[in-house]
């Protein structure tokens, strides 16, 4: 709903590019290897390519033997950085940094772009945990925060939200899925 809302603003070329959920799992966490092919025809039907976005977010799924816990990471395509955002305030994944790194120099080659040096130099791309961030005090609202975040990247906003707005918020994402639609 994210993507649909970003493509009424720009349907030729959106400045956001919101990736599905499952993404990473088939990049990397389904197998535990970093793995291109199995992704690099999912955007073949765009009629752009998210290389031209400004900005690209992937929700990542965190999950494990004491984890089941739900992050972003916003790429910075002009200014050439990953942050990663964890509302539960751990550190950053090194791992999914680096995998999705090495997928925008992937995709580059695959579509036979000239790929800014930055992104290859090693310390040219920044890669780093966002400190600055709401948090929650809770075990079970990470997938809100990550949703409010894709959100609020999308629309250019401040995250001047926080755990007291969790009702409204959840609220507010039951709705557009009713509707079918972002605001």
């Amino acid at each position: 709903m994210l993507q649909q809302r970003e493509l009424k603003k720009n349907p030729n070329q959106p400045k956001v590019y919101f990736f599905n959920t499952f993404f990473y799992v088939k990049l990397y966490a389904h197998t535990g290897k970093y793995d291109f092919e199995s992704v690099r025809r999912w955007f073949n039907k765009l009629n752009f390519s998210i290389l031209d976005c400004e900005t690209l977010v992937v929700p990542i799924h965190k999950k494990g033997l004491h984890v089941d816990h739900w992050v972003s990471v916003v790429i910075n395509m002009k200014g050439v950085f990953l942050e990663f955002l964890d509302s539960g305030g751990g550190d950053d994944d090194d791992k999914a940094l680096e995998n999705l790194k090495r997928f925008i120099v992937d995709l580059h080659e695959a579509e036979k772009r000239l790929i800014r040096p930055r992104w290859t130099d090693a310390g040219g791309c920044l890669m780093e945990c966002r400190w600055d961030i709401p948090l929650q005090d809770n075990k079970d609202d990470c997938g809100f925060f990550m949703l409010t975040f894709a959100d609020f990247e999308g629309l250019g906003r401040e995250f001047d939200f926080n755990q007291t707005h969790m009702t409204f918020i959840r609220r507010r994402v039951i709705a557009q899925i009713l509707r079918g639609k972002a605001d």
